[in-house]
């Protein structure tokens, strides 16, 4: 039977419902005084579909029979007449979710078997009943008595995370997720019912770590890029699952071919061709540094998962001169924001956990009379939600144009390449002002 209908007493079979059936006596002639008590449950806490007994005791006085007849009895029955729950040991309702019995009915100490599907303070009325006989003659006595039953049973209702990460931009209800920071931590709250200390302590996790002084939370390590599974589970329910994911990026700025075949396209632009590296065109008269940084999400299998919020963002800090001289507009004191256009990004990871940028920082004559030169730092970085996400990765674009030096090849230098360079070594122009 589905063990989670209502009142069922399917452990014990036709044995009992017979008993409740039949009458073991006919209506009374006289009758006796019984009475019955329910003792202290075992365990006195139930986890979730455990098995709790309650000892059931009655006890009646003996009538006297006729001269000349023979007490038969006594004859005894036990019935369970009503369920109830209360989530605090006060109120009751009648209902319930549970199964239950009577061990053995007909005995006058027996016990009260129950599994419970739902976490409350039960109470369960029962009547132990009692007949004798006289032979010959046919007289008969009856009497009964209620007693009620206090079992307790405890269930897990839910967990989730209190705080330290976020279900933004995530994808499935019991995924989690969190920016790697060392220190932090994740913490999982589980809600039991009722919330007792008692119930609690009943909890049985799996992954993460133990908090000091409570059994309803459990902590995961924030300064480590891994995937946590957190389980919980009371007695015989269905575990429980909170999957903790915490972030981290690692990139690599790619010069070399072939570029990624996920990552975005160059399209008609610079050279007009996919090729990396520094690239020439216009007989040596343009060039540019094209660039494809590459960041690598963790832990393994984030893309099925944390799918929306990536962003991949760029600086820059030149020092450029036009003519020989400092270019004002493009000689930094520092770094200034650089992003690509949507149109270079590539931001919900593949399969391999990648994302994409494309960049391509170029040189020719754009309006200059006599030279250009670039000397430019960039460094790349992946934000998740907003928040850096992963290290700092550099790479750096030097070229040189210069007027009037050929017909072709006026690109005198073109070079990018991973790293940084020394921007302190080019404070003055390689070619100096006319």
């Amino acid at each position: 039977m589905n063990r989670f209908q209502m009142k069922s007493i399917s452990r014990f079979g036709a044995a009992v419902l017979a008993l409740m059936a039949c009458p073991l006596f006919a209506l009374g002639q006289g009758s006796v005084t019984v009475t019955a008590s329910g003792g202290a449950p075992s365990p006195d806490w139930a986890p979730y579909g455990v098995e709790s007994d309650t000892p059931l005791t009655a006890t009646t006085t003996t009538p006297n029979p006729g001269t000349g007849q023979t007490l038969v009895g006594p004859t005894w029955n036990w019935t369970i007449i009503q369920v109830e729950t209360s989530p605090d040991g006060v109120n009751y309702t009648v209902g319930g979710c549970y199964e239950g019995g009577i061990l053995t009915s007909n005995t006058a100490n027996t016990a009260l078997q129950m599994w419970f599907y739902e976490g409350a303070y039960w109470r369960v009325t029962c009547r132990a009943t009692v007949g004798f006989s006289a032979v010959p003659g046919g007289a008969t006595w009856t009497g009964s008595a209620p007693c009620d039953a206090l079992p307790k049973s405890g269930q897990l209702i839910s967990i989730t995370v209190s705080s330290g990460a976020t279900q933004t931009n995530v994808t499935g209800s019991q995924n989690w997720a969190a920016v790697k920071q060392a220190g932090s931590s994740v913490v999982v709250q589980a809600t039991v019912a009722p919330n007792v200390t008692a119930v609690a302590n009943m909890i049985t996790w799996t992954g993460g770590s133990a908090v000091t002084g409570t059994n309803l939370q459990r902590t995961v390590d924030g300064g480590t890029s891994a995937k946590t599974a957190v389980t919980a589970v009371i007695g015989t329910d269905a575990t429980q699952e909170v999957d903790i994911w915490i972030l981290w990026a690692s990139i690599v700025n790619q010069v070399t071919n072939p570029k990624p075949v996920n990552a975005a396209n160059f399209g008609a632009l610079l050279d007009g061709t996919e090729t990396l590296g520094a690239v020439d065109w216009d007989m040596g008269n343009q060039a540019a540094g094209k660039v494809c940084p590459i960041g690598t999400l963790t832990p393994p299998g984030v893309n099925a998962v944390v799918q929306a919020g990536w962003n991949f963002r760029r600086d820059k800090w030149r020092h450029d001169f036009k003519d020989g001289a400092r270019d004002a507009t493009r000689y930094d004191t520092t770094w200034q924001g650089d992003d690509s256009d949507a149109d270079f990004l590539k931001l919900v990871p593949d399969n391999a956990d990648k994302i994409y940028d494309l960049d391509g920082p170029n040189i020719g004559d754009f309006g200059q009379t006599d030279s250009y030169e670039r000397y430019d730092n960039y460094r790349q970085y992946i934000q998740w939600n907003g928040t850096l996400c992963g290290d700092y990765a550099g790479w750096y674009w030097k070229a040189r144009w210069k007027a009037n030096c050929c017909m072709t090849n006026q690109v005198t230098l073109k070079e990018v390449a991973a790293g940084a360079l020394d921007l302190s070594m080019y404070t003055t122009a390689f070619y100096p002002a006319p």
